[in-house]
């Protein structure tokens, strides 16, 4: 192999210079193909298009990670939005959704605080979540595209055990808390549900308590949004009442009262 220098040496000997200078960067011209060009010039043309490439493959990742990471257990959230969550004037239903309609505008502005939707199952608070999730993937707000996640706790939390059996499993718990640490909007869907009841006097396990304090942990300065079905007191009952408060800082709360199930309005019986 030939040194570097007589490489460079036999390089310069190939290279034909046109006999005018750049303006910007005082070195002569380079003929390349017919056309005379400054060689720095050209070099940082280049690197702005590369850097061009980089950003729009980064938001291109970054929006797709709401449809490939999320755990969603209902697959007809995936179409969610505002749009077709549908409500009647003068109801409970059709108030929360405006309210969540002001919770987009306000993240969208970079306002960072967390929203949390209370109420009985079927009243369509995993819906607006995802709605929420959508509309912040889509936004054209941001300088930077946004990450957004949607996650079914208890789905996590069984993945996660899954894997104290099948070792081979990427879903472990550090997986997760990896992922979650990283994204800029996440769900955290059905608070309480890996109980197995509403209605229940048990708390929830040290592995359980381990995991939402390291998802509220490094997520003090991010916007989370949750679920759940369960009142305060059922909440305090089931986890430690310091956790709740670092779940709920800087809350936003949506509350559905008089809501109906939407999932049995029909029910003929």
């Amino acid at each position: 192999m030939k040194p570097i220098n007589k490489m460079l040496n036999d390089l310069e000997k190939t290279i034909t210079y046109h006999s005018d200078t750049c303006e910007k960067h005082n070195v002569r011209l380079v003929v390349f193909e017919g056309v005379a060009e400054c060689p720095r010039c050209f070099v940082e043309k280049e690197n702005e298009q590369l850097q061009t490439v980089i950003v729009e493959r980064f938001k291109n990742a970054n929006s797709l990670v709401l449809a490939q990471k999320s755990l969603v257990s209902d697959k007809t959230l995936l179409d969610a939005s505002l749009v077709n969550y549908e409500t009647f004037e003068n109801t409970e239903e059709h108030a929360n959704k405006k309210i969540v309609s002001e919770c987009i505008r306000r993240l969208k502005v970079g306002q960072t605080f967390n929203v949390i939707l209370q109420g009985k199952a079927g009243t369509g608070k995993s819906h607006l979540s995802y709605a929420m999730l959508n509309a912040l993937n889509e936004a054209k707000e941001f300088d930077n595209q946004k990450s957004c996640l949607f996650i079914s706790f208890d789905m996590m939390l069984r993945k996660v055990r899954e894997t104290f059996t099948y070792k081979e499993s990427p879903y472990n718990e550090f997986y997760f808390l990896n992922l979650i640490e990283k994204i800029d909007f996440l769900v955290i869907d059905d608070l309480g549900a890996e109980t197995g009841a509403v209605q229940t006097d048990k708390a929830a396990s040290d592995f359980v308590h381990k995991i939402l304090y390291a998802i509220s942990t490094s997520r003090q300065d991010k916007a989370t949004i949750y679920t759940t079905n369960l009142n305060s007191e059922s909440l305090n009952q089931l986890y430690d009442s310091k956790l709740i408060s670092r779940c709920f800082k800087k809350p936003k709360f949506i509350i559905f009262k008089e809501s109906k199930d939407k999932r049995i309005a029909d029910k003929p019986f």
